[in-house]
């Protein structure tokens, strides 16, 4: 199949090359290409009216990251009896994931928990690296009562840090994860917030139906999240959404 110049393209003529390029690579005979082209076409035609649509909206299905963490926050203050002093392990302060979780949990405390410091977040995308963070804002505030982690790396390095700085904090995490749900079940981590990737598969293929069959979208599809703790994580609208 030759490369087109970029300034040149033509659509149709790179449609007969790669129809041409697929028959000779998956040697077709004249009949099988006259059976498998036609069935080939319409469904290219579909994903383009699909991908038309996906374009008029942002995401099929997020998770609303800053309510998210604001539940994280709800969950820590009232662990805490409204009172303490609160570190966060946020895991990059560059995506907007990263961001959210990490601005949510700030925006809720500073609006709802007057009694709890919140500390300057810290960055950190590995377990052992959280790890470490995480020690060195335990041994730099002595005050310190509760660490949050905004994923799986970071919640579990904060344990870590934790445990190994030998003081009892209130650890609160976000995703799942075989290591956390163990804490979670132990009871050495009061909970996290999980996404709800079942509601996420779920609505995907009802957005992409729809896309196919020209229905229109909303802007967002919100696939929710749920807190769980050592009282919940057996239920099933909860255990279906974790993984190890």
């Amino acid at each position: 199949m030759v490369a087109q110049p970029s300034h040149k393209f033509d659509p149709e003529q790179f449609q007969a090359e790669l129809e041409q390029f697929i028959t000779t690579e998956a040697s077709l005979s004249p009949t099988e290409s006259a059976t498998f082209f036609p069935v080939y076409r319409e469904l290219r035609k579909k994903q383009r009216n699909i991908f038309v649509l996906i374009k008029r909206y942002k995401h099929a299905n997020p998770t609303d990251n800053k309510a998210a963490a604001a539940e994280a926050a709800k969950h820590m203050s009232e662990l805490l009896g409204g009172k303490g002093t609160v570190g966060m392990v946020c895991h990059d302060q560059t995506s907007a994931t990263g961001k959210q979780r990490c601005e949510g949990f700030q925006e809720w405390m500073k609006a709802n928990a007057p009694d709890i410091k919140l500390l300057e977040p810290q960055y950190a995308g590995e377990v052992g690296q959280a790890a470490n963070t995480s020690k060195a804002m335990i041994t730099a505030n002595s005050d310190i009562t509760g660490v949050y982690g905004s994923n799986e790396a970071a919640a579990i390095g904060a344990l870590q840090g934790a445990n190994e700085s030998g003081k009892k904090l209130t650890v609160v995490g976000f995703d799942s994860g075989k290591a956390q749900i163990d804490a979670i079940k132990a009871g050495t981590e009061a909970g996290a917030v999980t996404q709800a990737p079942v509601k996420m598969g779920y609505e995907t293929v009802i957005a992409a139906i729809k896309a196919a069959n020209n229905k229109e979208l909303p802007a967002t599809i919100d696939s929710g999240y749920s807190w769980y703790d050592k009282n919940n994580i057996s239920d099933p609208v909860i255990a279906q959404n974790l993984y190890e």
